[in-house]
């Protein structure tokens, strides 16, 4: 369904080379970072003059219908103002970024400082005319694909890390000029840009098999798009056991910082009390203990009435199995602590967040395993 449903828009493009030239997208570049660094300029001055307001703004900003909603905006992102609610702030804005759709268009302003710092003329004539949507592309580079999360830089290359897995694309390009702008942006060498020569979604292109048959763990809360799109039906396969997997609320954080807190909590918790919550993996352990201790000439009575216990209890039966727990951890003592523990995470940035505040706060051993370290 990863493919199937999730990935089913994304094309599928065969590309050939355009032979253009690419000293364009350094000039763009500059031009971009210019634009960049006038816009957080800008915003430190807005910042300012909305701090010095308080709690009362001038009233010909208050009767602007869209200045609360921009006033919420722009102390979340300044980035996610539209031209409207940057004009009910008195705040100037270059180009306006599209976070979601990750796309950036240059204002009027933007052009205009834009021709200012190229001194080429207008843009919107002759040989010129290609050179917003270069800038435009140089923007995306700069305000909206981020290093170490969109792609990584190795041996001078710039490689796209697939957004569903966190794995490398290599030998896959943006196209449109993009990825030659992240180039640029990087200071590595800037391959000719691609022309799409064919190009068929992923969705297309799996309609193409006449016979299509998979298998995923996910793949019943798309059953109605299966149907819908290919004509296939999702049938549940049953356990061989019964489930004992636990189904914990979600839990709710105030802000990111709280939440990677509580994580690398549950992982040292974890870590000091190792011992498995799966009441058959106990039962499998006590099994194979029990020999262990008989020929140590040990007492493995307290063993003998956890299997009884778990061989006559009820599904779920909570209270046999904390006393299989409580077993275990007298039987194992120092044993029963360092159950490892996979953490996932949706960018190599997240990653290494969650490394460094485990080695800060407990100093637990750990490997990171992202698209940078693989």
């Amino acid at each position: 369904d990863s493919i199937l449903i999730d990935e089913a828009r994304t094309p599928l493009i065969i590309s050939g080379p355009a032979h253009d030239d690419v000293s364009k997208y350094k000039w763009a570049d500059n031009i971009a970072r210019m634009l960049v660094q006038k816009q957080q300029q800008i915003t430190r001055e807005t910042a300012e003059r909305i701090k010095s307001w308080g709690d009362n703004p001038p009233e010909q900003y208050k009767l602007n219908p869209k200045f609360e909603d921009a006033m919420g905006r722009f102390r979340i992102d300044p980035r996610m103002l539209t031209e409207e609610e940057a004009e009910a702030l008195g705040h100037k804005i270059l180009y306006v970024a599209q976070l979601e759709r990750k796309n950036v268009g240059l204002t009027h302003d933007g052009v205009q400082a834009a021709q200012d710092e190229a001194k080429i003329g207008s843009f919107y004539v002759g040989a010129n005319m290609d050179r917003p949507h270069i800038i435009e592309q140089s923007l995306r580079a700069h305000v909206i694909y981020e290093r170490d999360k969109d792609y990584v830089v190795q041996n001078r290359e710039v490689i796209i890390v697939d957004e569903f897995t966190g794995r490398l694309m290599i030998g896959r390009q943006w196209s449109d000029g993009l990825h030659q702008a992240v180039e640029a942006k990087e200071n590595v060498p800037v391959k000719e840009e691609t022309q799409t020569m064919a190009t068929i979604t992923i969705q297309n292109f799996f309609k193409l098999y006449a016979t299509r048959a998979g298998m995923t763990g996910t793949a019943l809360t798309e059953a109605d798009e299966f149907m819908k799109i290919y004509k296939l039906d999702v049938v549940s396969i049953p356990t061989n056991r019964p489930i004992n997997r636990l189904d914990h609320n979600d839990k709710m954080f105030r802000h990111v910082g709280e939440k990677y807190k509580s994580i690398v909590e549950e992982i040292h918790d974890v870590h000091q009390k190792g011992r498995p919550a799966d009441p058959f993996v106990l039962a499998d352990v006590f099994k194979a203990l029990k020999p262990i201790k008989q020929k140590l000439g040990e007492d493995t009575s307290r063993i003998d009435e956890a299997i009884k216990q778990f061989n006559n209890a009820e599904y779920g039966d909570k209270k046999v199995i904390q006393f299989m727990t409580e077993v275990y951890d007298d039987e194992m003592g120092d044993l029963a602590t360092g159950r490892p523990v996979l953490v996932g995470t949706t960018s190599v940035e997240n990653s290494e967040k969650i490394s460094k505040l485990l080695d800060q706060t407990y100093g637990i051993e750990h490997e990171v395993l992202n698209a940078k370290n693989h």
